[in-house]
């Protein structure tokens, strides 16, 4: 599309990537949702799929920090 891209969205790699995805999911996905969810109950099952990925993404960053 060339749109420009902020220094933040290029990343350094796996571990800044997962990072930046936790960070991301944490302050803005996950609190919009907890929200949408109180306005439509039915959709709570999408909570537990934002904290499976969350933790799939914390495991990554703990790889990171074992080999290091």
């Amino acid at each position: 599309m060339g749109l420009p891209s902020l220094p933040f969205m290029r990343g350094s790699g796996e571990e800044a990537l997962a990072k930046g995805e936790i960070g991301f999911s944490s302050f803005v996905i996950k609190p919009w949702y907890q929200q949408l969810t109180r306005a439509f109950p039915k959709l709570d099952f999408l909570l537990d799929t934002i904290e499976g990925n969350l933790q799939e993404w914390r495991a990554i960053v703990e790889s990171y920090r074992q080999t290091n």
